[in-house]
């Protein structure tokens, strides 16, 4: 079932490509504010040495370090920019979704269609972002476990070895935790889009009963998508790490194979929206 509303998002999303548009158009824009900050200090800490050449081609992590030892208060404003920029991007994105859903639900696209959809949902996806604020908090805090079991195992100074997979199996809990918080806000708002649900924390509530009882599939579905965009960013990773002559044509590939990564990763999205819109379709019935 999970690989057959994989196939059937991949299908849908190409059907409906356009709506490949507004979704980058935002991740380019709002990517360009978040790095002009830092690169302006970059700009300005490089001048006219010949690093500025060095830096077109490959990282210099002891530049790297160099530069973020010598500009801490720039990159701290910098820093701040940035994440009122990420905030505002979110909002975006959260609007964008009202009119993606839409799109899949009704298995048309028109401008009409998508951008009224976005007004239309954006106000009760707010309230139901808020509303799961308890949620992601909650959800969140799945990580510490290991540090208690830790504690109550091994007591307050553990072997080393102890540390060291307990910070492994951390991690994995951390996103674990991020993970099942995003497949009860996705399924909340999908059936606030099917069902017409007016209520926020009835749509909650409905998310998280979905996902309990549907939990094999659902995470089943959000791994296979979790993976696929870490196969993007190591195969992007690869690609990045061959162009290294200083040359033009070199520069125009990175530049073609950035975007081609961005694409893809916006295509995943509007993906992970169709498949479990199918996926939410394929099990109400038996979660009624």
């Amino acid at each position: 079932m999970i690989l057959a509303t994989a196939r059937s998002g991949v299908t849908r999303v190409w059907a409906h490509r356009r709506l490949l548009v507004p979704f980058y158009l935002a991740n380019a824009v709002f990517g360009l504010l978040a790095m002009l900050p830092v690169g302006l200090l970059l700009d300005e800490y490089v001048g006219n040495s010949l690093m500025r050449e060095r830096l077109g081609v490959a990282m210099d992590f002891d530049f790297f370090f160099e530069f973020m030892l010598g500009n801490g208060d720039g990159l701290a404003a910098a820093q701040g920019v940035a994440v009122a920029v990420m905030a505002i991007y979110w909002i975006v994105t959260l609007f964008l979704s009202g009119g993606a859903l839409t799109v899949f639900f009704r298995d048309d696209y028109t401008p009409p269609v998508f951008w009224g959809g976005a007004a239309m949902w954006f106000g009760r996806f707010f309230r139901l972002a808020l509303w799961s604020l308890p949620v992601l908090i909650a959800f969140f805090l799945i990580r510490l476990t290991e540090t208690a079991a830790v504690r109550l195992i091994w007591g307050p100074d553990p072997y080393e070895y102890i540390v060291y997979w307990g910070a492994w199996v951390k991690l994995v809990l951390g996103y674990l935790g991020l993970i099942s918080y995003f497949i009860v806000f996705d399924y909340a708002r999908i059936h606030m889009v099917l069902t017409d649900e007016r209520s926020a924390r009835r749509s909650l509530v409905f998310g998280l009963r979905f996902a309990a009882r549907n939990w094999s599939q659902t995470l089943g579905l959000a791994l296979l998508l979790f993976c696929a965009g870490w196969l993007a960013v190591a195969v992007y990773a690869l690609f990045s790490g061959w162009m290294t002559m200083p040359h033009w044509l070199i520069l125009i590939l990175l530049i073609l194979g950035q975007q081609a990564y961005i694409l893809f990763r916006m295509g995943l999205r509007l993906m992970s929206y169709s498949s479990q819109m199918q996926l939410y379709s394929r099990l109400t019935p038996l979660t009624d």
